[in-house]
């Protein structure tokens, strides 16, 4: 049964409903503002997606063990519970799927805490509504390979938690601004970023860093981060940006 906007305003989603065909995909909705969760919702069903609305954190963990979603998009600051304490709680169960993090406080720490804790990506709000769409569709490309707190591309793993990474069982030293880099590219994976884009990401808004700066910390993750004779999944699109993608056919 789909949900339409007076549904969605006086009961919690329906689980039982399944996938139409057709349909690009599942996604969940936790959001307590409610105009702004049947906004998104709306557009993303114009997308194309089977979307579901819940508008407090208590009842998260109960919807998404009886329905599989492809993407979840959690406000941080909810009734109940908080988004960030929901990611936990589902990666730490096994949950691998996409989560995107809404926040309207846009202090680097605080999104920082919200990635370490197992969110894939954020947005701050305002935000804009074909931003969301892009990320969920990044979202959907990678590969699941979400495994509590590591992410892994091909023989390259990352604990988000310990700030381990390694080439298979080799372990790899990275500074931590590298760390932070390699990080957010490997949880974007497929998704092209410019220097200026990794710039507004990854540094502080009050860093005098410049894209010579991304620049460079590339070139030392990749050097780090490949053995010899092995395609390294840092790739460099000429003229464009940076990503992470796996080499393997």
């Amino acid at each position: 049964m789909v949900l339409d906007t007076c549904d969605i305003l006086t009961q919690e989603v329906e689980n039982q409903r399944m996938q139409s065909p057709g349909s690009k995909g599942n996604i969940l909705i936790v959001e307590d503002d409610r105009e702004l969760a049947l906004l998104t919702s709306a557009f993303l069903k114009q997308e194309g997606y089977e979307v579901d609305v819940v508008y407090s954190g208590e009842k998260v963990a109960e919807i998404i063990s009886k329905k599989e979603y492809d993407v979840l998009v959690l406000d941080w600051m909810l009734p109940g519970k908080e988004g960030v304490d929901i990611i936990k709680e589902y990666r730490e169960t096994g949950g691998i799927r996409g989560i995107i993090m809404v926040t309207g406080n846009r202090k680097v720490d605080d999104i920082e805490r919200g990635i370490d804790s197992g969110a894939d990506d954020y947005l701050t709000k305002p935000f804009s509504m074909k931003e969301l769409s892009a990320r969920v569709r990044a979202l959907q490309r990678r590969p699941l390979t979400y495994r509590g707190n590591v992410i892994q591309v091909d023989d390259i793993s990352m604990d988000i938690k310990t700030h381990v990474v390694k080439n298979g069982e080799e372990e790899i030293h990275l500074f931590p601004r590298e760390f932070s880099l390699l990080k957010f590219l490997m949880s974007n994976p497929g998704t092209v970023f410019s220097p200026e884009n990794l710039l507004n990401h990854v540094w502080e808004a009050e860093s005098d860093a410049t894209p010579d700066s991304i620049r460079t910390n590339i070139r030392r993750i990749r050097q780090k981060i490949s053995k010899p004779g092995q395609a390294c999944i840092l790739v460099n699109v000429h003229g464009v940006g940076y990503k992470v993608e796996s080499q393997r056919s």
